[in-house]
């Protein structure tokens, strides 16, 4: 492909360790993991989220006439991105430390809509102080991703995308998809009284791995090849030979993607 850049602020980021690679470009597509919301490395937020931010989405919901059930179990599955190209704090965090690939994605190309029990935004940061205003911006933003469509209960949603400005460091950019009570399994907002409700926590598209001495639920999202644009060897990686293995792989699997290496490499070897 051309050396000339072909991103916008459609682009989101992936860091990965390069082990991953062949199993995440897959001749049917991207296949990344969403992790259940609670299994998450910040398990602070996942009792904040709990203790703090739904008591606050229950009253904010009540003041504006939404429906608010506190037996509905909502289970977020989460796929990570970050809104920054080449950061040494993710290259270290999820990058292996260097030794690993950056995925660049264009987030329209990506196909996650709310028919799909699937929604997309940029995390909101906040504290204690300014939760209430976080949580209304949320929703705002929210909505109007695929606006015509409409979750039972769109603020409880929003909770996944919201954490603690401790982590504001990281400019994530998540996608989640939502599995569990009270979501149809062909959702039809004009015929939403004959919709089938369909419980797949307990269904075949759960998966486990294995992490330490855990075991990590997670759900399988395929995206579409067209969505991912570049792969960023990181400045720990052999670049040349890396690069051609890396150009083999998609080629053999039907990608057109460019194979750049690390900006930030440099600056790292000093």
């Amino acid at each position: 492909m051309s050396n000339e850049s072909v991103f916008s602020s459609n682009a989101v980021y992936h860091y990965t360790a390069l082990t991953n690679l062949e199993n995440i470009l897959r001749e049917d597509g991207v296949k990344l993991w969403a992790t259940r919301y609670g299994f998450l490395n910040d398990k602070r937020e996942f009792v904040w989220a709990n203790q703090v931010i739904q008591p606050e989405l229950e009253k904010i919901a009540k003041q504006n006439g939404e429906v608010f059930d506190p037996e509905r179990r909502v289970h977020p599955y989460i796929l990570s991105f970050c809104d920054v190209e080449n950061d040494p704090v993710m290259w270290r965090l999820y990058g292996n430390d260097g030794a690993g690939v950056c995925l660049t994605f264009d987030i329209n190309e990506m196909g996650i809509h709310k028919e799909k029990m699937m929604a997309h935004m940029a995390v909101v940061y906040t504290n204690e102080s300014n939760l209430r205003e976080a949580i209304e911006s949320a929703h705002r933003i929210y909505q109007q991703e695929d606006a015509n469509v409409k979750f039972a209960d769109d603020y409880r949603e929003v909770a996944a995308f919201i954490k603690h400005k401790d982590y504001e460091i990281e400019q994530e950019y998540r996608v989640v998809k939502f599995v569990g009570d009270g979501f149809c399994s062909e959702y039809d907002p004009t015929k939403e009284s004959n919709c089938e409700i369909k419980d797949l926590e307990y269904s075949e598209e759960i998966k486990f791995r294995p992490r330490g001495n855990m075991l990590i639920p997670y759900v399988e999202i395929m995206l579409p090849k067209t969505s991912l644009k570049e792969v960023h060897i990181g400045y720990n990686c052999n670049y040349e030979s890396t690069k051609r293995a890396i150009e083999l792989l998609s080629d053999l699997r039907g990608y057109n993607i460019r194979i750049t290496k690390s900006s930030i490499n440099n600056f790292t070897e000093k």
